[in-house]
This record gives C-alpha cells, structure tokens and sequence, in this order.
C-alpha cells in the first residue's frame, strides 16, 4: 500500500458532473454485491449518495457524485476500480488541544477499521443537497464531523485550516486533511463525547506531540493507516508528491 500526499492550497471541492448510471455489462454485478451488504447489514445500509475524486493536487480537487452502491461493489472487488474509477472523498483531522492530538478507537460494531485507532474527526465527503454552485466546502464537512462524532462545536475552536490531500491506491479513498485547534482539555474533550458522541468511537485518548510517533510506532497495526500519513505530515517527517498531482 502507498499513501501518497501533496499540500492543499484550500478545500473547496468543484463537483463537476453526476456519474450515477453504472457502467454498462456491470449493473449485474453491482446489484450482487449490493444485495449481499444489504442482507449482512440487516437492511441497515442505505443507497446514497457520496463524491468521487475526479482530479487531486495543490491547488484542486474535483469531483462527481456516485452511488454509494457503487463503491460497496468496489470494496467487494477491488478489480472492479478499472471499470467504475470510484475514488471516494473524505475528510481525516487532527484535533490538537492543551493534552495532546485526539485519537479515537473505533468501535467493534462500525464496518470499516472496527477496533483501530484513527484521528478525530475522520469521515466520508457528502455531496451537497444542491449543486447549483457547483462547489462544495469540505471544510464544513470535518466540522461536521467533528459536532457528530464527539459534540465539539465550531465555536469551541481557535483555529481550522486544510493542511494536505492524501491518496491511499488500495482503498483509492481520497482524503483532504485538516488541523484544528481547540483550548479545550482532554477531560472537556471526552465529556462531550460522552454525552454527545455518535458512537462511532469506543473511547478516546490524548497523545502528546513529543510521544505520538513513538506510540504509533509500538504497534503500527492498531492505528489507522491515513492517521499514521497524516501524523508524520503534521510532524514534518514525509516527502511531498513533487508533481503536485496525486494521480500522476
């Protein structure tokens, strides 16, 4: 696996058309494995929509929404990228507060990653209810990610800005990376996802700068592998894409 990452000038994504037609000679095979996630999931799973990354680098990123039956096809087969191209989009933040950057363990019952540790907030891209505008602010996304999986408010924020966009060419998800800054302590932090949490993560913890690497170091296999990127970009250990575009 390689995990390829370029800096990001700002995060607003231009979605450029709407993809929902599958390609033809694979409806069949869509509707399979969109049947058998359904019957696993006890009806629990729901044919959205989400984003699909068009094009990637310092200064863009573009894309078409797609079904999300698409990418469960996708995850199913990882062959089937050559015909369907889905490179979904996500958001990956590191929230640093007074005790450390925030980790969560996600929970055993989530269907990606259960049990892992991954930076919070972390979540998929959902396409806007209009694209008149044909833009789309993922920044408004990690914020909303960050009310819902732990009920931190924007306002309880000193600082948000989009850091990087990072592109994993096995999973092929996208992710626009943030760093956001809260005067919050870890105790405040965990109190509200306590009370306010989605459930998405089991419990938290506060990893200080000095010791993170060290952390993830220990036992790699237990953390998520775009938090361990992501990480090492904030720390100032990687090699930047040169070309500036994640694909090339």
């Amino acid at each position: 696996m390689t995990i390829t990452i370029s800096h990001l000038d700002n995060a607003i994504v231009g979605v450029e058309s709407s993809a929902l037609a599958v390609p033809k000679g694979l409806q069949s095979v869509v509707e399979d494995f969109w049947s058998k996630a359904q019957l696993a999931s006890v009806g629990k799973l729901h044919n959205g929509k989400i984003l699909s990354c068009l094009r990637a680098g310092t200064g863009e990123i573009a894309a078409e929404i797609r079904e999300y039956k698409q990418l469960i096809a996708q995850l199913g087969d990882p062959n089937l990228f050559v015909d369907l191209k889905l490179r979904p989009l996500a958001v990956s933040g590191i929230l640093v507060c007074p005790d450390g950057l925030v980790f969560g363990e996600r929970s055993i019952e989530v269907t990606q990653h259960p049990g892992k540790w991954e930076l919070v907030p972390s979540g998929g891209v959902d396409p806007p209810d209009t694209i008149k505008s044909m833009t789309f602010d993922a920044g408004n996304q990690i914020l909303m990610e960050l009310k819902e999986e732990i009920g931190i408010d924007v306002e309880q924020l000193t600082d948000s800005k989009v850091v990087c966009a990072m592109y994993n060419n096995i999973s092929n998800v996208v992710d626009i990376g943030f760093v956001l800054e809260t005067g919050l302590r870890g105790a405040g932090i965990a109190s509200a996802h306590r009370k306010s949490g989605s459930g998405e993560y089991s419990q938290l913890a506060f990893l200080r700068r000095e010791d993170v690497k060290g952390c993830i170091d220990e036992d790699p296999d237990r953390f998520v592998a775009e938090s361990k990127v992501l990480v090492d970009f904030f720390l100032g250990n990687l090699r930047l894409c040169s070309s500036g575009s994640l694909f090339d």
